[in-house]
């Protein structure tokens, strides 16, 4: 599977607590689930899309993609930064093995303490969703700027820019109201 990333390994190890030598295929997956579930949730998967496609034919870097690499460099890649930290404690820290499911640490396994993992995943969580609730209010505010959070077709992944971060509580109703 070939995929554009839109933030890199390199550009997470160096902006953030993940060690260098954590293995790539722990990264790789962590940058998909961030990119194409939590990402694609905010933004819809035809600007996920687009994004992708400047990217990776570097047309991102002419004039008139100003605004969607202003929208990448200045929201995305923070977002994704925390979301992916968010999306490799849980890989990172439990291991399937023939004896069920193991916590290593150096050369020792052992049954996992659950809640100090949570206590970790939250941290990175809470992070996560300043820059969604960050990422949601610039595309609102800025919506005539990017017209693929309109052009919607069925089976697309519409964007959802009015979902609430703030609270972990949910009262019934919709999460989110269709971009105008």
């Amino acid at each position: 599977m070939n995929m554009i990333n839109l933030i890199t390994e390199t550009e997470i190890k160096t902006y953030s607590t993940i060690d260098m030598n954590v293995a790539g295929k722990y990264l790789t997956e962590a940058i998909r689930s961030a990119q194409n579930i939590d990402l694609c949730q905010i933004i819809g998967s035809k600007l996920l899309f687009k994004l992708e496609t400047i990217v990776e034919s570097g047309d991102i870097e002419l004039d008139a993609y100003k605004a969607y690499k202003c929208l990448l460099n200045g929201y995305i890649k923070d977002f994704l930064l925390y979301s992916v930290q968010e999306n490799l404690v849980i890989p990172i820290s439990y291991k399937f093995t023939n004896a069920g499911i193991m916590i290593t640490e150096d050369e020792k396994m052992y049954q996992p303490d659950k809640s100090k993992i949570d206590l970790i995943k939250d941290y990175y969580t809470d992070k996560k969703n300043y820059y969604k609730k960050r990422l949601q209010d610039y595309l609102v505010g800025n919506c005539q700027l990017f017209p693929e959070l309109s052009m919607n077709e069925s089976g697309d992944q519409v964007p959802n820019l009015y979902s609430s971060s703030d609270s972990p509580i949910w009262l019934g109703g919709f999460y989110g109201k269709p971009v105008e």
